[in-house]
């Protein structure tokens, strides 16, 4: 059967022709070979002991961790502009280059 027609089926929600493929003989025999075949079972063992060491470790690690309950402090906007004021009164030359353009002077008053 075509992957087209598959699809098609699929798409119009007939799935019992669209799952035809899967009763083919040869789709089978693959399924049947590859669950034999040493090197995928190793390959799948791995990736499941894997993945088990490290949830685990996650689990481990975070419920001997207190910090991660509180919450992180953010420096607002008004802070941080405070900070590039005290920078600038304080002559670091980072904060003098960030602010040596001059805002647009408005024509209203003309």
């Amino acid at each position: 059967m075509d992957s087209h027609i598959c699809k098609q089926a699929f798409l119009n929600g007939d799935t019992e022709k669209s799952n035809q493929v899967f009763g083919d003989e040869r789709v089978v025999e693959l399924g049947e070979a590859s669950q034999k075949d040493p090197r995928i079972q190793s390959r799948q063992e791995q990736a499941f002991e894997t993945s088990a060491e490290e949830m685990i470790a996650l689990i481990a690690s975070t419920s001997s961790d207190e910090t991660l309950t509180q919450p992180v402090k953010q420096i607002s906007y008004k802070e941080k502009l405070l900070a590039a004021k005290n920078r600038k009164l304080a002559g670091d030359p980072r904060a003098a280059a960030a602010t040596t353009t001059q805002p647009l002077q408005s024509n209203r008053g003309l």
